[in-house]
């Protein structure tokens, strides 16, 4: 069946075996293409941009993903403290209006968590992470250390300006890299070390500028030459100084352009579409899934199965959610438990249906508790509601998201979608040395312009880092350094 997107005009395609699993769990067939469905829950998700604020709770001054100025926002002891229940902001529902409007006047009463870290030791400036220590500026981290600007890494060591990059450690500017140890510019790499400018390696060692080999040492440029001479290249390489590495930056991109490079960034699937799928099974039209089986049209998850349209989620019978964890959890942002529809920043959740805010709640509408044959009944009564104001099957309207496109992570994947101009990586900056033998540490005091507009300044950690790893300090902010990491692997994200 073919049918156009309700957003984009775009038209898109519903095979049979989709329609039987829509009809199989009772949800109509999807109004939006896949690229408007993902946009759309990607807007619910701020990791980076992030809000000084106060503690509307206790008064302490805290970092918030959310913009105070719109939601109410607490510190995390506040919200994850016993002084409080969601269950004070219980609603009835009014079967005289639509459903979304009156879920979000529920969703601005209940207070918000400022950030979603959990186990976090020493963690600067991070948000949604899991078990990490000395770290600063990470987003989506998950048992790590000592790591500086990187995102969605698992379990890596002593990384700056890393994505994806997993059980790695001493990397520098790497993405989608695993069990790496000591690389500088590389993508697209496995089981490499001591190299620089790497894309689609592995098993690589000593090597420099380098695409698509495997057990390779000693090579520049694809060529293979004697240790000597690879040495001696390397002695005269002054990676300190940013003009020259800037001119090997471009010269490396150039090179990759010229040769072919894998399809894509598959390991151990059986059955699979899309890419950076790892040890995936039955996976169609998926990104950067790892041990997914039998799922669609998702992205960013771990553990997942039998599930269409979920980002950065763990689980089973997930469907239309971002940021999930559990079971049957189906047009939800952030809920972990089972059986779960509608739903926002819900914990160990049991069947509740539109819901905020609540914490090992079972049975719950609107937050309000029910016994559980009355609970069956009202939310059959809802969901028939929600049909005929056609806002069943649908997850929830992006003009009720807490967090302006620009902020969202539907802004960092989908730029162009707003037809903006692209984004400049890429900052003219007057009196920042060319070399860092020629940085004092008067840079620490300094405030540097980024061409985006922003301002950021050098940290102790971070120019100590520069000087031991012989590598100038950046021209650019760290979201513009980031957002030119999501370049490389900007198709990545795009419908299969």
């Amino acid at each position: 069946m073919e049918k156009s997107c309700q957003t984009c005009r775009k038209i898109f395609k519903i095979v049979d075996a989709d329609q039987k699993i829509y009809r199989k769990i009772q949800i109509p067939s999807p109004k939006n293409c896949p690229d408007c469905r993902v946009r759309r829950r990607l807007q619910f998700r701020n990791e980076r941009n992030l809000f000084r604020a106060e503690c509307s709770s206790c008064g302490t001054k805290i970092i918030s993903m959310f913009d105070p100025a719109r939601q109410k926002v607490w510190c995390g002891e506040c919200w994850w403290g016993d002084g409080w229940d969601a269950r004070d902001f219980a609603q009835d529902f009014d079967f005289s209006r639509p459903f979304f409007p009156q879920f979000f006047e529920l969703f601005q009463k209940v207070p918000k968590f400022n950030l979603q870290n959990r186990s976090q030791e020493n963690c600067g400036f991070c948000n949604f992470g899991v078990s990490n220590k000395n770290s600063y500026l990470c987003f989506s981290n998950g048992y790590c250390e000592e790591m500086w600007f990187s995102e969605t890494c698992l379990g890596s060591k002593n990384c700056v300006d890393c994505t994806r990059t997993d059980r790695s450690e001493l990397c520098f500017e790497c993405a989608d890299c695993q069990n790496c140890f000591h690389l500088k510019f590389a993508r697209n790499c496995r089981q490499c070390r001591d190299s620089w400018f790497l894309d689609g390696c592995q098993n690589c060692k000593n090597c420099f500028g380098c695409t698509d080999l495997e057990h390779a040492e000693y090579h520049i440029f694809n060529k293979k030459y004697s240790r000597l001479e690879f040495e001696e290249f390397i002695a005269g390489f002054d990676s300190g100084r940013f003009s020259i590495l800037d001119r090997m930056r471009r010269d490396f991109d150039r090179f990759c352009e010229e040769n072919v490079l894998r399809s894509d960034r598959n390991l151990a699937t059986e059955n699979c579409t899309g890419t950076g799928l790892r040890h995936c099974k039955n996976c169609k039209n998926c990104t950067d899934c790892l041990s997914g089986e039998d799922c669609k049209f998702c992205a960013m998850a771990f553990k997942i199965r039998d599930s269409f349209d979920a980002n950065f989620s763990v689980g089973e019978l997930l469907h239309e959610v971002v940021g999930t964890d559990g079971f049957e959890i189906r047009f939800c942002n952030w809920a972990t438990g089972r059986n779960i529809e509608y739903s926002m920043f819900c914990d160990r959740g049991d069947h509740i249906f539109g819901c905020v805010g609540l914490r090992g709640a079972k049975f719950h509408i609107f937050n309000r508790e029910f016994p559980e044959n009355e609970y069956f009944r009202l939310r059959d009564r809802i969901i028939e509601h929600m049909r005929h104001t056609g806002e069943w099957g649908e997850f929830f309207p992006t003009k009720f998201s807490p967090h302006d496109f620009e902020n969202s992570v539907a802004g960092e994947f989908f730029p162009k979608f707003e037809s903006k101009e692209s984004v400049k990586f890429e900052s003219r900056l007057e009196n920042l040395p060319d070399s860092i033998e020629e940085t004092s540490d008067a840079i620490l005091d300094e405030i540097c312009h980024c061409s985006c507009q922003k301002k950021y300044k050098i940290q102790p950690g971070e120019l100590k880092i520069y000087r031991k790893w012989d590598l100038p300090v950046p021209r650019s902010c760290p979201k513009c350094r980031y957002l030119r990491r999501l370049e490389w692997r900007r198709p990545s994200f795009k419908s299969v």
